[in-house]
Parts: structure tokens; C-alpha cells; sequence
């Protein structure tokens, strides 16, 4: 099992190295960049900064059975939502909101199935 999480760790930035469930939202969030962007290195930093404030938002909304809880899905994912918003402003990223949610839904289901 150890094997298989640290798979491909090699091609993690080492913001992440110390965020074991960021390392997966890393994985969703640098698959959505556009492959003119992927050629820089900077891509991979950013995809690193977004995916640790993926999971700093859903640490900071988790409570007590959160995972069967809609009212906190729906405030993860809208603080989420306004986040990769704002963060695709800031890069000038060609993210649709079929990106951003798909981000979004694979995230919070990584993190639903780690709480199991």
C-alpha cells in the first residue's frame, strides 16, 4: 500500500511533501493545465499552491461526519469554487466551470474516501 501512495512521488514539488492528501489534489489540478502552460516549471508550483489550499479548505469546514454531510459538501465546495475562480484570474488560466467543478468533485471525493 506504502508503495502505491508513494508512486510517482518523484514529480512532486516539495511544497507537497509533508501534505500527503494535497499530493493527490495536485495530481487533479495539474492534469487541468493547458499543455502550452505544462512546458514551464511554474505550472507545477501553482498546481502545488492550489492543491494545499484545497485541502487547507476542506481541513478547516471538516467536522464530525462531514463525509455524509451535504451542507458541508456544498460549503467546500463553493469556498473551492471561489478559490480555482480566483486563481484562474490570477494566472490567466483557460479553466471553464466544467473544469473547475470536475477539479472540485474529484477533490472532495479523495477526500471523502481518505476519511473512510
Amino acid at each position: 500500500m506504502e508503495e502505491m501512495r508513494s508512486q510517482g512521488s518523484s514529480d512532486i514539488p516539495e511544497p507537497l511533501k509533508q501534505h500527503e492528501t494535497a499530493k493527490a489534489f495536485y495530481r487533479v489540478v495539474s492534469t487541468e493545465f493547458p499543455s502550452e502552460m505544462v512546458k514551464e516549471k511554474a505550472p507545477a508550483y501553482i498546481s502545488a499552491d492550489i492543491a494545499v489550499k484545497i485541502d487547507e479548505i476542506i481541513n478547516n469546514l471538516k467536522k464530525r461526519d462531514w463525509v455524509k454531510d451535504s451542507s458541508v459538501h456544498n460549503q467546500m465546495f463553493n469556498e473551492i469554487e471561489d478559490y480555482l475562480v480566483m486563481m484562474k484570474g490570477k494566472y490567466d488560466l483557460s479553466w471553464n466551470f466544467d473544469v473547475i467543478d470536475k477539479i472540485i468533485e474529484q477533490s472532495l471525493e479523495i477526500a471523502k474516501n481518505r476519511e473512510l
